[in-house]
C-alpha cells in the first residue's frame, strides 16, 4: 500500500523507508520535509518516527506516529529450516522449520527427508507453535548427513486460512541446514610445540598443535593447573597459552580433541615442557687467555653450560656465528679470517636450551701475522743437486708454500712443504716470489722475494778407462756423464775407435771388433743446459783388442773298426760366428774325411793309429788347433766266428743229409726189387738217427710227425712168408689165395710177368747233436725226409722207376738263437737190374731244389741277423751184389758207391749295419763207397715166422765240403774270409741187427739197430716197418 505525509517548514527534507516494522524519517534543516510517498509491503501496524534536525540554532524535535496498514492475502513463506544440533550420535534429530507468519495445520507428510553417505532415518513427527514446526527425524543409523525439506505439495495455512490451495501454496524449501550423523571418534590431536624435553624461559608458554578443523581442543597440562580449551581454525591448528603463569619446573601436557557430534579422541602423545627463568653462568674463555700475544690462526675455547650457546663479538664489530657448547661444557671456535697486527677485544655471552642469556665476558689479546723472510738463496751449480728449505713464521704451523711471481731455474721445484730442491739444467740468477699460507681455516697468507744465481756445470765423464776387447767378441760399454744436464750426446773427438766398434750420441760405444791392436781416442759430452749452456765434458781412452783362444772339442776320438762306418762331430769354443776345419798336420785314415763344417766321417779300410792336427778357423779369423790321434782296429775275421763256422757248417751238411735220406730211401726200395717182389703190400718205417759225440752227450727233440710210408711187398718177402705159411697150417689157407705172386724156389729164381706200375712210398726222421768242434759251435739237428715213386719190370731181369722226394732241417747252431732251416725237393730215376740168378745191380740218380731260411746270433754285439738262400743238387748211387738162400738162412753181400755235388747261391744277411755278412756262391761234393754183408734166417713159433738178422758194413767218404767266401755285407770292396770245412775225408763202419715177423693174419714187421762208427762221430740208427699185404 502506499501512504503520503506532508511535513512543511520551509525546508526540503530527506526520505527512508523500509519494507515492515518502524520507519525514521529525517529532515535536513535546510528544507522542508516532504514524503510524497512510502512503498510498504505485507500487512501489519508500522510505526512511523519524523525527526528534524534544525542544527545547532534549531535542535532536534522528534515526533513518533503510529500508522495501520492492511496487506493482501497469501501463504505463509518458510524461512528457514535447521536442526536443533549441527551433528550428534543420537538414534533421533529435531528440525525447526521457521515461517513469516503463525502457521496451521502442518503434517509430517509436508516434509521430505534427504540423505547423504551411510546415514538413514525416517520422519515419524511435526510439531507447531506459532510460526515455527519442529520435525522429528528417528530411526537414525549409519553416518552422513541428514537435511529436511519442505515439499511441494504441502497443505500448510496461516492462521487466516491462506495456503494449501487458498491464496496460493507455500513454496518448497530444499535448502536448509544439514545435520551430520557422525559415531566415529577424531584422531588424537598432536602437539607441535612445544617440542618434548625442550625448554622455555616464558611462565607463559604458547601451546600449538594440531587436529582436525573446527574442532573443539582440550588442553591438559600436569592433569590440571593451567589446562584450558581452545578451538581449531580450518586448518585444523589449535593455539593455547595458560592464563596463569607456571613456576619454573617440568610439565606434562596431552591434549583431546572433540567434534560437533560430541565424539572425543584419545589423548594426544604427551610432551615434556621445562620451564627455566634461571640466566646460566657467565662463559669461561681459557684461550686467548686475556692479555696474551698470539700467533698463526686465532682459536677461541673455554667451557660454559652444557648444551648452551655463546656468541663472540670481536673488536666491538663482528659477531661470530652461534656456537654450540657439548655436553661436557666444553667450546671452540677457530676466528675464519685473518687479523691484522695489534691489540683485538672480545666479548661473548652464554644463552641456555630455554633461551636465557648469561652475564657479558670480555677479554684483549694481541695478535702478531705471518711473515715470509725473502732474500738471496745460497747458489746453485747446473747439474749438481740442490736443497733450500723456506721457512715462514708466525701463523699456524705447518705452512704450505708455491711460487706466486717470477721464474725458477729450470730442474728446480718448490714442494708444498717449502723445499727448493732438483737439478738446475740452466745457469744465470732467477728471481721469483713464494707464498706461505698457515694452516688456519681459511689460512692466512704471506709472500717473500727471492734470488738464487745458478754457476755453470762441471760435466764428468765416466768411466774412466775402458776395458780391452776381443776380436769377433761382441763388444758393448756405454759411457754416463755428470754435473751437467742430461741428456746428454756424446762423440768421439779425436783419435780413431777400433775397426767395427761405433759410438752412438747416446754414449753407447758398441759394435764387434774386425781386427787387433791399441786404440787411443778422446770422447766429448754435450749437455743439455740452457742460458749459459750447454757445458760440455771430455774423456781420454785406450783400448786393446786380441784375438780370441779357440778350443777345439772332444779333446780325444773314438776307435773305429775297421770298415764300419764313422762320425765324428768336432766342435770349437771361444770364437764367433762360424768355423771352419782343416787338417793342417798328419794324415786322416784311408776313406776318412774331414768337412769344413768339421765332421770327421768316412769307412777306414786299413787298422792302424793315425795322427793328424786340425785348425778351427772362426768368421773374424781367430784360430785353434788340435792334435788327434784315431784308432782303426781290424774287423774281426767272420771265418774264425763259431756261429758263422757252424751256420756254414749246418748248410753244407744238410745238404749231404738230404742226399743221404733219399738214397736211403730209394735204395730200401732197390732191395725190395731185386729180391724179385711183384705184388702190392703196406710198409710203414721209423728211420731214427742220433749222432753221438765222443763225450756220450745224447738229446732228443721231436720237431714234426713222424712220416708213413707205403711199399709193395716184393716177391722175396712172400716168399718167405709162403715158406712159412707151409709150415703152418693156420697160413697155408693164405698161402693157397696168393699162389700166383709166389716166386717160384731157389735163390732170386724166376719172376713174374712183366708189366704193371707198382706205387711205393717210404719216409725218415733224424733226431740228435753234435758236440762244438774247433771253432764251429754245436748243432742240434733234426731231419725228416719223404720219397713216393712208381716203378715197373721192363723185363724179367729189369725194374725201372722214377720218384720224387722233400726233406727237411732244422738245425739249431750253438745256444744262443742261431738256426739253420732248409728244404729240398728232388726228382729221382732208379732202376734194378738182375744179370744172372742171385746177382743184382741197383742205380738211381736225381736232382734237388734247395731253399734256406738262415738266422745268426752276432757274437759281437748279440744282435741277430737274417738271411735266406736257394741253390741246387745232383746226386747218385750205384749198387752190386749178391743175394743167396740156404735153407732157413739167407746171405746178402752188396758193394755201393754214392756222388753228390752242390751248388748254394750267395746271400746277404740283414739285420745290422754293421755286423751284416755276404756269403758268396759255394759248391758243396761227396762221394762215398761201402761194402757190406746181410745174414738172416727164419724160426716158426705157432702161427708167427721170426727172422732174426745182422748186418755189417765199411764205408769210406772222399767228401769236399767245399770253401765259403764271405765278407761284411757294408763292406764288399774289403777282405774276403774263406772259410775251409774239413772233416768229410773218413772211413765209417756200420753195425746192424734185424727182426721181421710174419703172422698169420698177413701182418709184417720189421725191426733194425744200427750203429755206424767213424773217426769223429758215432751214428745210431733206428727202423721199424710195418706192412700188410692187400
Amino acid at each position: 500500500m502506499s501512504a503520503a505525509a506532508d511535513f512543511r517548514s520551509g525546508k526540503t527534507y530527506g526520505q527512508a523507508s523500509r519494507a515492515s516494522g518502524f520507519f525514521t524519517i529525517t529532515l535536513s534543516p535546510d528544507a522542508l520535509a516532504e514524503i510524497n510517498a512510502v512503498s510498504l509491503s505485507g500487512g501489519g501496524a508500522f510505526a512511523l518516527g519524523i525527526t528534524a534536525d534544525e542544527g545547532s540554532a534549531y535542535g532536534l524535535d522528534s515526533r513518533d506516529f503510529t500508522l495501520a496498514l492492511t496487506a493482501p492475502p497469501k501463504p505463509p513463506v518458510v524461512t528457514a529450516i535447521a536442526p536443533l544440533t549441527a551433528g550428534s550420535t543420537a538414534d533421533s534429530v529435531t528440525f525447526r522449520a521457521s515461517f513469516d507468519e503463525p502457521v496451521a495445520n502442518v503434517t509430517a507428510g509436508d516434509f521430505g527427508l534427504t540423505t547423504t553417505g551411510g546415514a538413514t532415518g525416517e520422519i515419524l513427527s511435526v510439531s507447531t507453535s506459532g510460526s515455527t514446526v519442529e520435525v522429528v527425524v528417528g530411526n537414525v543409523q549409519g553416518e552422513g548427513t541428514l537435511r529436511v525439506d519442505l515439499l511441494a505439495q504441502n497443505a500448510i495455512r496461516d492462521l487466516d486460512g491462506n495456503g494449501g490451495g487458498v491464496n496460493g501454496t507455500t513454496q518448497a524449501f530444499a535448502t536448509g541446514q544439514t545435520h551430520a550423523v557422525d559415531r566415529v571418534a577424531p584422531a588424537a590431536p598432536e602437539i607441535t610445540d612445544p617440542l618434548s624435553g625442550s625448554k622455555t624461559n616464558s611462565n607463559h608458554p604458547l601451546i600449538v598443535g594440531k587436529t582436525e578443523p573446527d574442532l573443539l581442543v582440550d588442553i591438559v597440562i600436569n592433569g590440571g593447573g593451567g589446562s584450558g580449551q581452545a578451538r581449531a581454525d580450518g586448518a585444523g591448528v589449535f593455539t593455547y597459552r595458560p592464563a596463569t603463569p607456571l613456576a619454573d619446573g617440568s610439565y606434562t601436557i596431552t591434549a583431546k580433541a572433540g567434534d560437533a557430534a560430541g565424539n572425543v579422541s584419545g589423548a594426544s602423545r604427551p610432551v615434556v615442557m621445562i620451564i627455566d627463568t634461571t640466566p646460566p653462568a657467565a662463559p669461561i674463555v681459557t684461550s686467548p687467555q686475556n692479555g696474551f700475544t698470539l700467533s698463526g690462526s686465532v682459536v677461541f675455547q673455554g667451557t660454559a653450560e652444557a648444551k648452551s650457546v655463546i656468541q663472540i663479538l670481536l673488536d666491538e664489530t663482528t659477531l661470530s656465528p652461534v656456537i654450540a657448547v657439548d655436553a661436557d661444557g666444553a667450546w671452540r671456535y677457530a676466528w675464519p679470517t685473518a687479523l691484522s697486527a695489534g691489540s683485538h677485544t672480545y666479548g661473548l655471552r652464554g644463552m641456555d636450551e630455554a633461551g636465557n642469556t648469561s652475564a657479558l665476558t670480555s677479554g684483549a689479546f694481541t695478535y702478531t701475522p705471518l711473515a715470509v723472510p725473502g732474500g738471496a738463496l745460497a747458489t746453485a751449480q747446473v747439474g749438481t743437486r740442490y736443497s733450500q728449505t723456506v721457512t715462514a713464521s708466525g701463523g699456524v704451523a705447518p705452512y704450505s708454500y708455491t711460487i706466486v711471481g717470477g721464474g725458477l731455474p729450470t730442474g728446480l721445484t718448490l714442494s708444498a712443504d717449502g723445499v727448493l730442491s732438483g737439478t738446475p739444467t740452466s745457469g744465470g740468477s732467477f728471481s721469483f716470489t713464494i707464498l706461505a699460507t698457515d694452516s688456519n681455516t681459511p689460512g692466512l697468507t704471506s709472500t717473500g722475494d727471492y734470488t738464487l744465481a745458478v754457476s755453470a756445470a762441471a760435466i764428468t765423464v765416466t768411466p774412466a778407462s775402458l776395458p780391452g776387447g776381443t776380436r769377433g767378441a761382441a763388444y758393448s760399454q756405454t759411457l754416463s756423464a755428470t754435473g751437467g744436464t742430461a741428456p746428454y750426446t756424446y762423440s768421439v773427438t779425436s783419435g780413431d775407435l777400433p775397426a767395427g766398434l761405433s759410438l752412438t750420441a747416446e754414449g753407447v760405444l758398441r759394435g764387434t771388433p774386425t781386427g787387433t791392436g791399441t786404440f787411443n781416442f778422446t770422447v766429448t759430452a754435450r749437455d743439455s743446459s740452457t742460458g749459459g749452456g750447454p757445458y760440455t765434458g771430455v774423456q781420454a781412452y785406450s783400448v786393446s783388442i786380441s784375438a780370441a783362444a779357440l778350443t777345439i772339442t772332444p779333446g780325444a776320438l773314438t776307435s773305429v773298426v775297421e770298415g764300419m762306418s764313422y762320425s765324428q762331430q768336432l766342435s770349437t769354443a771361444g770364437g764367433y760366428g762360424t768355423y771352419s776345419y782343416a787338417v793342417t798336420s798328419g794324415a786322416l785314415p784311408a776313406d776318412v774325411t774331414l768337412s769344413t763344417s768339421g765332421l770327421i766321417s768316412g769307412r777306414p779300410t786299413a787298422s792302424g793309429v793315425y795322427s793328424f792336427t786340425i785348425r778351427s778357423t772362426d768368421a773374424f779369423g781367430n784360430t785353434g788347433m788340435a792334435a788327434f790321434s784315431l784308432t782303426v782296429t781290424a774287423r774281426p775275421n767272420p771265418a774264425l766266428d763259431p756261429e758263422v763256422r757252424g751256420l756254414a757248417s749246418a748248410q753244407a751238411s744238410a745238404v749231404r743229409r738230404f742226399a743221404d735220406t733219399q738214397i736211403s730211401n730209394f735204395q730200401s726200395r732197390l732191395e725190395q726189387l731185386h729180391s724179385g717182389s711183384a705184388a702190392s703190400s703196406m710198409n710203414l718205417s721209423l728211420d731214427a738217427s742220433a749222432l753221438m759225440g765222443r763225450g756220450g752227450d745224447q738229446a732228443n727233440r721231436a720237431k714234426g710227425a713222424m712220416p708213413l710210408g707205403q711199399t709193395l711187398m716184393g716177391a722175396r718177402e712172400r716168399s718167405i712168408r709162403s715158406e712159412a705159411e707151409a709150415l703152418m697150417n693156420a697160413l697155408r689157407a693164405a698161402d693157397s689165395q696168393t699162389t700166383d705172386s709166389m716166386p717160384v724156389s731157389g735163390p732170386a729164381g724166376s719172376r713174374p710177368e712183366a708189366g704193371g706200375v707198382r706205387v711205393w712210398t717210404s719216409g725218415a726222421i733224424s733226431l740228435g747233436e753234435r758236440d762244438a768242434t774247433s771253432q764251429t759251435a754245436k748243432l742240434s739237428i733234426h731231419t725228416s725226409g719223404i720219397s713216393v715213386g712208381a716203378d715197373m719190370s721192363a723185363s724179367d731181369t729189369l725194374d725201372i722207376g722214377l720218384g720224387v722226394g722233400f726233406g727237411q732241417e732244422d738245425t739249431d747252431v750253438g745256444t744262443t738263437g742261431s738256426n739253420v732251416s732248409a728244404e729240398s725237393w728232388v726228382g729221382v730215376i732208379y732202376a734194378s737190374w738182375r744179370p744172372t740168378d742171385g746177382v743184382f745191380v741197383d742205380g738211381l740218380t736225381g736232382y734237388g731244389a734247395l731253399d734256406y731260411d738262415l738266422t745268426r746270433r752276432v757274437t759281437a754285439d748279440q744282435s741277430l741277423v737274417f738271411g735266406q738262400r736257394e741253390g741246387g743238387m745232383w746226386f747218385g748211387s750205384v749198387t752190386g751184389g749178391i743175394d743167396r738162400m740156404s735153407g732157413p738162412a739167407r746171405w746178402i753181400g752188396y758193394g755201393r758207391l754214392d756222388l753228390m755235388t752242390a751248388s748254394l747261391d750267395g746271400y746277404t744277411e740283414t739285420g745290422s749295419p754293421s755286423w751284416s755278412l755276404a756269403f758268396e756262391d759255394r759248391t758243396v761234393e761227396s762221394r762215398q763207397a761201402a761194402l757190406g754183408v746181410r745174414y738172416e734166417r727164419r724160426t716158426v713159433s705157432g702161427t708167427t715166422v721170426w727172422t732174426p738178422g745182422l748186418r755189417l758194413e765199411w764205408s769210406h767218404e772222399f767228401g769236399d765240403a767245399g770253401s765259403q767266401t764271405i765278407r761284411y755285407a757294408d763292406f764288399l770292396t774289403g777282405p774276403a774270409y774263406n772259410l775251409d770245412e774239413n772233416g768229410w775225408d773218413r772211413s765209417r763202419a756200420l753195425i746192424g741187427a734185424t727182426l721181421r715177423m710174419y703172422s698169420q693174419s698177413g701182418w709184417k714187421v720189421d725191426g733194425d739197430l744200427s750203429a755206424r762208427l767213424g773217426a769223429k762221430e758215432t751214428v745210431s740208427s733206428v727202423r721199424l716197418t710195418i706192412a700188410k699185404p692187400f
